[in-house]
């Protein structure tokens, strides 16, 4: 179940776009609107990627760390 939660909360994009944009001096920003806006406000596919990779494999530490933890059998 932690593992479901911390894979949603990388993809919190919609609540915080809607209602702030990024906040007050991008101070609300997640890394999935870094992405967005990298992608599609500043055409920086690149940097988007790379983002995009680098979250991937976070999420992807963050879930074996979480198995391990509880020692099931991958």
């Amino acid at each position: 179940m932690l593992a479901l939660q911390t894979m949603f909360a990388f993809r919190t994009f919609d609540i915080v776009s809607v209602l702030t944009g990024g906040g007050p001096g991008n101070a609300t920003e997640l890394l999935v609107q870094f992405i967005y806006d990298a992608a599609f406000k500043g055409f920086n596919f690149g940097v988007a990627a790379a983002a995009s990779v680098f979250m991937l494999a976070v999420s992807i530490l963050l879930v074996v760390a979480y198995l391990r933890l509880l020692r099931v059998e991958l």
